[in-house]
């Protein structure tokens, strides 16, 4: 058994190797035509290429962005929700005029948030909570303020 491993270890290790050097020979290729090209042509492909590199930088830099943001905004949906059971489990009922703060510590404290909801420990926040009397529910706006991210708004209500 070890010994068949051992042969498609090997196989796979030289199927890379041919590969990489396939790559390695088209791009040989490649830089040879473009030596062979007037020096006005080669600033054109040079410029393309840089311009075509930033393109690519830029749409790594805006996904990676933005995935960053989805998660803090996933942190603050999870304030809301803790800071509504909080506030329900206490029976407190702050109105939309005079809405309570429930501190993101104190609801560490409830183990209504735990580490694996909130994986960034160097946030701190709050969370405005209120009964609507209107439509009988609880409704809360969390702020956060992180090493990385601070909700809109957070320096407002602190």
């Amino acid at each position: 058994m070890a010994s068949r491993n051992r042969k498609t270890s090997n196989q796979i290790a030289k199927a890379f190797k041919n590969i990489i050097k396939k790559i390695g020979n088209f791009f040989k290729k490649i830089t040879e035509k473009i030596k062979a090209l007037p020096s006005k042509i080669k600033a054109i492909i040079i410029v393309w290429l840089v311009i075509l590199l930033i393109i690519i930088l830029l749409i790594v830099m805006i996904s990676s962005n933005k995935n960053k943001l989805e998660t803090y905004h996933n942190y603050e949906k999870v304030v809301n929700d803790a800071a509504i059971k909080y506030v329900t489990n206490n029976s407190l009922h702050g109105a939309k005029e005079s809405k309570l703060k429930v501190d993101l510590e104190v609801l560490k404290d409830e183990g209504l948030i735990t580490e694996n909801d909130l994986k960034d420990n160097t946030c701190l926040g709050y969370s405005l909570t209120y009964y609507d009397s209107e439509t009988d529910t609880y409704s809360s706006n969390s702020y956060i303020n992180c090493k990385g991210y601070t909700s809109e708004d957070y320096y407002e209500f602190k």
